[in-house]
């Protein structure tokens, strides 16, 4: 085998190699790059994110909790007047529109008339 065979040979290897390293790097790139894979990069990034926020809510709270407990009282003001703004608000079950609607109630007294029997 001649010296130009033998850097034939070798440059062929070489491209072959460089050909097998270009395939997988192609390969690799899809896969960073799939629908699946850059969803869960995202999600995981969101979630890094939220644990950061967290983190550093929790100790602004543990730091200066007055202004937290404030907004405590006042959102659980808000929902303890709702609720019981329902509770005050609903009718009894026994109002005069039932008792109206019941035949064997006694009727109301007429206002205008006098039962002196």
């Amino acid at each position: 085998m001649s010296r130009a065979d033998h850097e034939l040979a070798r440059a062929e290897a070489q491209a072959a190699a460089a050909r097998r390293q270009l395939a997988q790097t192609l390969v690799d790139i899809q896969t960073r790059l799939s629908p699946r894979a850059l969803a869960r990069g995202a999600v995981e990034e969101m979630r890094d994110t939220a644990l950061e926020i967290a983190h550093a809510a929790m100790d602004a709270v543990k730091r200066n909790p007055s202004p937290w407990l404030g907004i405590g009282a006042a959102i659980s003001f808000v929902v303890a007047k709702r609720w019981l703004g329902h509770a005050v608000h609903e009718a009894p079950p026994d109002t005069a529109a039932d008792l109206a609607d019941d035949p064997l109630s006694p009727s109301p007294p007429n206002p205008g008339t006098r039962d002196d029997r």
